[in-house]
């Protein structure tokens, strides 16, 4: 076995692991995700925990969808081949769960918009000017409570069009993945085709040595004959001389 081959085997092996160790995580956080937004109304630290663990699994499928493609690279048999299919199901699976539990989120995110505004209700004229000095304390605090409602109101806003971004790229991925198993399929048949063509050759080249085995048999008998006819003439031979003086 050469080093190349033997380097080659160690890394597939090494992207092998790291790709099902991001597989189990991606579906650890899937489930996670789904458990916090099971309760009936998420508080606001749960939304805040759900949005960082749909953050870090997002950008763990986008590696994983890269190491895939690497790992193609680096299969050189038909056991390594099976072990990358079976990866690929499993990413796709885990893929899979990843996105039904970001559209629940989006859509648990944009109900909570909608009550939120409900809350903050629609007139956001300022109250008329104050007449006093404790009338002008009040004002002041319900600028700040409403100024806190605007920004909480822009977060959840930016929080539900990152999703719907998040959302895409994992569109983006399974295009990806359906496009590398097909290019995947052409590499096996061409393979296939490769493995069937040496066979062929392979089987010529027995014929051509049973034939050359044949030949050289056939010859060697020949020879025997030839060498068994002409001992038989000598033989003949003597004995005529020797009865004849």
């Amino acid at each position: 076995m050469s080093i190349s081959y033997q380097q080659t085997d160690i890394d597939f092996k090494n992207k092998v692991k790291s790709i099902a160790s991001n597989i189990l995580k991606i579906s650890q956080n899937a489930s996670s995700i789904e458990r916090l937004l099971s309760s009936a109304h998420p508080d606001n630290q749960a939304m805040v925990q759900i949005r960082t663990i749909t953050s870090y699994t997002q950008v763990l499928s986008k590696d994983t969808a890269i190491d895939l493609k690497a790992l193609s690279n680096l299969v050189t048999d038909h056991q390594d081949k099976l072990q990358r299919d079976k990866l690929t199901s499993d990413f796709t699976s885990a893929l899979n769960s990843f996105q039904e539990v970001q559209k629940s989120t989006a859509t648990r995110e944009k109900q909570q918009l909608r009550e939120f505004r409900h809350d903050m209700g629609t007139d956001t004229q300022l109250p008329p000017p104050p007449q006093s000095y404790k009338m002008k304390q009040m004002q002041i605090q319900q600028d700040e409570v409403h100024e806190q409602q605007l920004e909480e109101m822009r977060h959840r806003e930016d929080a539900i069009r990152k999703l719907e971004s998040d959302i895409l790229d994992v569109n983006q991925i399974f295009r990806e993945l359906a496009t590398m198993v097909h290019e995947q399929g052409e590499t096996i048949d061409s393979i296939e085709a490769h493995i069937e063509s040496s066979s062929i050759r392979v089987t010529e080249g027995v014929q051509q040595l049973q034939k050359a085995s044949l030949y050289s048999s056939s010859a060697r008998k020949k020879k025997f004959c030839l060498f068994g006819t002409g001992a038989v003439i000598l033989i003949i031979l003597i004995l005529v001389i020797y009865y004849s003086s």
